[in-house]
């Protein structure tokens, strides 16, 4: 935590991995509201390339370079999986607005496809052949779902005619929309919030299945950060939708709530890790 001398506030460095496919906005949005709320200083890292710290770079946590950080689920599990002692999960994460969505944190892994495919595809196995994308081998609903559904049926990466690594759901979901893959799964926020500021893309996409409910997005602290700040970061967004203003800048975004979570939630996702060791799906970097 850095803070250079009495008197000074806080400066709260905070960084995220999970956009492009999330707005930045939205981290900055959170950022911000703390700010405000605790009297405090934040900055954000945008780090893009991976969906959490990579395991062959220094840790950010062990050097004292990042306060708080997003990141996937998976991420966060390979580094306690690890014995990493520098990183602690706050006990909160956000609840979303789906159509099948339980009144809880977590989303959902959306298999999109091209309109042009609705009278061809009823169903995944009709998916058989075809071109498919994904964002990264350490994402849950981007990958881990997706072998666990090929395992489901029997299946491999054969399944598909084509596999392409596209680096963000993001990217997966544009590569729908541009016919460069006929399908994908993308994280489900991600896929609203874009189907939310282009409206010519609903026109485009349709919804094949939606897979879930999934772990919740983990909110990973350092170790060292004092008790009482992480208290008040749960405390204040526990409470953000209660107020005006909070609740209103959630919604921009399609988040009903913070509630609760603890570490029994992300047990679900370490059996499908384990149950999906030995898969893979290969693939051409696009």
């Amino acid at each position: 935590m850095m803070s250079a001398k009495k008197g000074d506030k806080i400066h709260l460095r905070a960084a995220t991995y999970l956009s492009p496919s999330i707005p930045i906005e939205y981290y900055e949005m959170l950022l911000q509201y703390l700010e405000e709320k605790l009297g405090i200083y934040t900055s954000l890292l945008y780090e893009s390339r991976w969906e959490g710290p990579h395991p062959d770079r220094p840790d950010p946590f062990a050097n004292n370079d990042i306060d708080l950080a997003w990141m996937s689920s998976t991420v966060y599990l390979r580094l306690l999986k690890s014995g990493n002692k520098n990183i602690e999960l706050l006990p909160i994460s956000s609840v979303h607005h789906h159509r099948k969505g339980e009144d809880c944190p977590g989303y959902f892994a959306e298999v999109v496809m091209h309109r042009d495919l609705k009278d061809k595809i009823k169903e995944f196995i009709d998916l058989r052949g075809c071109k498919w994308a994904y964002n990264s081998s350490e994402s849950l609903s981007g990958h881990i779902m997706t072998l666990q559904k090929l395992k489901e049926l029997g299946e491999n990466a054969s399944f598909f005619g084509n596999i392409l690594h596209s680096g963000s759901h993001l990217e997966c979901l544009k590569m729908v929309l541009n016919k460069k893959v006929d399908a994908a799964a993308v994280d489900s926020n991600c896929f609203a919030l874009y189907m939310d500021k282009h409206l010519e893309a609903r026109k485009e996409a349709v919804v094949l299945e939606s897979w879930g409910m999934l772990t919740p997005y983990p909110f990973v602290v350092n170790a060292c950060m004092p008790n009482n700040l992480k208290k008040q970061i749960v405390d204040i967004l526990l409470h953000m939708h209660q107020d005006v203003e909070g609740a209103k800048k959630l919604a921009e975004f399609r988040v009903k709530r913070f509630a609760k979570i603890c570490q029994t939630d992300f047990e679900n996702e370490q059996q499908l890790i384990e149950d999906t060791k030995n898969l893979s799906l290969g693939s051409v970097y696009y």
